[in-house]
This record gives structure tokens, sequence and C-alpha cells, in this order.
């Protein structure tokens, strides 16, 4: 328990649960410029900062800053910056797209069927490219290409409007779910590859939390920005004393018999922005991920091994005692595959 960085995990949690009530709050419940989001924020870049002097004295960190410092060990940040914004694409897509088609007036089982085949192309795309990489050892290039895929997707995602087919959404979402699939596994592998072994455990299970994170920055962040964009559209043509509480439920208040189709061209407004925002960040995910170091594979335990008995004898003296030494050989090839 004395090795545990318990100060480090207690402000870890505290820097994410304000940052997510601040922009959850803020702009909604609270103006931005209040005294409750600003005392959200403040903690929350206090508590990020305690953060980062914890893990630099804690003797077992939570997040080895050290890794953070290193050109070396630059996969690590990035992987960690890119793996972060990979889920936070995921999980702001799935939970938008299916708002965004009840607002145009599908039904929620379809709205929620129209996501399928977007997780279903991101598996492929990520056993494809596990298997690919797995097979060839290269690494890098693959995932580039995914990553230059995402923005494409997205960048079209913003095109969707009240008229658009259920054709183009489930075109769009297939082509963004090949982009975020080709790096759920590889990102995994990409950080452990050259590290120090005692340091894998921690990377690994720092790594595999990336996910949540992304998460609930996508949902927060994304959240934030299109509801303020649809209310702040709505409160421009809504007539006084309309209340804008009933905007939280945005589906609902699409079918006003009076605004409704005017609050449904404001919603999808506010999802173009959040869409472009998405973008964006892909396009900038991209340009940090080719910064990415060369990235080695250990393949020694491709093809099948061989075991040769060499006797040996202990000495020339008359000794009847030999020595079998056991020699592994591996593949004619190098034991370890560089990815270009």
């Amino acid at each position: 328990m004395r090795s545990m960085d318990l100060f480090g995990m207690t402000f870890l949690v505290v820097w994410i649960t304000l940052l997510i009530v601040a922009l959850n709050l803020g702009g909604d419940a609270y103006a931005w410029n209040s005294p409750v989001i600003i005392g959200l924020l403040a903690g929350t870049g206090t508590s990020f900062i305690a953060f980062l002097v914890a893990e630099n004295k804690a003797s077992h960190p939570v997040v080895p800053m050290g890794l953070f410092a290193s050109w070396k060990y630059r996969n690590v940040p990035i992987i960690t910056v890119a793996r972060t914004l990979l889920f936070f694409h995921l999980f702001a897509s799935t939970f938008y797209i299916p708002v965004f088609l009840q607002v145009t007036g599908h039904s929620s089982t379809l709205a929620a069927a129209l996501v399928i085949p977007f997780l279903f192309t991101a598996a492929i795309a990520s056993s494809s490219t596990n298997y690919y990489a797995s097979r060839s050892g290269v690494v890098r290039p693959p995932f580039w290409v995914g990553l230059a895929i995402l923005p494409i997707g997205m960048g079209l995602m913003t095109t969707l409007h009240e008229g658009s087919s259920l054709g183009q959404v489930v075109a769009y979402t297939i082509i963004c779910g090949m982009g975020f699939g080709s790096g759920t596994v590889v990102t995994m592998v990409i950080p452990q590859a050259g590290l120090p072994s005692d340091l894998l455990p921690t990377v690994t299970a720092f790594v595999s939390a990336l996910p949540n994170l992304g998460g609930v920055l996508g949902v927060g962040i994304v959240g934030t920005v299109i509801n303020n964009k649809f209310r702040a559209r709505v409160s421009a043509f809504a007539p006084p004393g309309y209340p804008l509480a009933r905007l939280n439920d945005a589906v609902a208040a699409a079918r006003d018999p009076v605004l409704g189709p005017q609050i449904v061209a404001a919603y999808v407004a506010a999802f173009q922005l959040g869409f472009r925002i998405l973008a964006g960040i892909a396009v900038l995910q991209l340009i940090l991920c080719l910064g990415l170091g060369r990235v080695v594979l250990d393949a020694a335990n491709a093809g099948e091994e061989k075991v040769e008995l060499v006797s040996i004898a202990a000495d020339d003296k008359g000794t009847d005692d030999k020595l079998d030494e056991c020699r592994v050989q591996g593949p004619q090839r190098e034991k370890n595959v560089s990815a270009v």
C-alpha cells in the first residue's frame, strides 16, 4: 500500500471530474463567466498541477513523467493523445449521431441500429490492421492510413442535414469506422515497443485506461458545443417567454407543432458544428502521429524453432562424462522486424 500512488490517483480523478462538470454546466445551467464555472475551471487547473507534482514525487507513479520528457520514448505521449482522441471521436459519434437521426424524424430504434455499421466496420478495420502488422512487422503506415481516413469521414458527416438519406448516413459512418478501427489495437502496441521491462505494466495499464478518458471528454466537450450552439440558435427565433429548458430534450423539442421545423434546422446546424470540430481534431491527430518513432516488433517466435542437441566432451583426461547443450535456433530471418 505504501508504494501505491494514492495522491496521484486522487488528483487525477478530481481533475477529470471538475473538468467534465465545468464543461457540462458551462453555457447551460450557468454562464461561462459565472463564479461557479470559474471556480470549477480554477479547481481543474489546480488539481492538474497537483497531479503533475504528485507524479514527479511518487516512487511508483500512475503516469511516469519521465516518459513524457524523453525524445527516445516520444511514442508514449504521442499515443496517449492519439488513443484518447480516437475514443473521443468514437463516443461523441455514437452518442450524437442517433440524437441527430431522432431529431430529424427517425425512430429511436432505427437511430440506434444505424450505429451498427460504424461499429462493425471499426471491428473489421481493427482486426485487419492488427493482422497485417503482426505478419509484416509494419505498424505505422496502416495506422497513418486509418488516421487519414478519419477526418474524411468526419468531414462528410458535417454535410448531413434533415433531408439526407439513410444511405448517406450509413456510408459516412462506415468511412468513420474504417478510420477509427485501424488504431484501436496498434495504439496499445506502439507505446510498449522499446520500453524497459519494468515500465511495461505501468504503461500498459495507463494506455488501457485512455478510452474511458477519451469517451468522457468526447461526450462532454462535443455535447457542450452542440448544446450551446443549439440553444443560441433557438433563442434567436423563439418567442418571448419560450421555456429554453425544453431544449434539454432536443428530440421532444423538435416535435413542437409551431417551431418544430426551425428547431430541427437549429439542431442540424449545431450538429454540423460539432462534427466540424471533430474533423479538425482528427487532422491535428494525424499530424501529431506523423512524429511517431520507429517501432520494432519482436518476431522471435515466428516460425518453428529447432532444438539441436550438441554433445560436448567434458575434457581430454579420460573422463566419460559429457555435457548436452541445448541450443535454440530461430528462423533464418532476423528476430526483430523493424517497422518502416
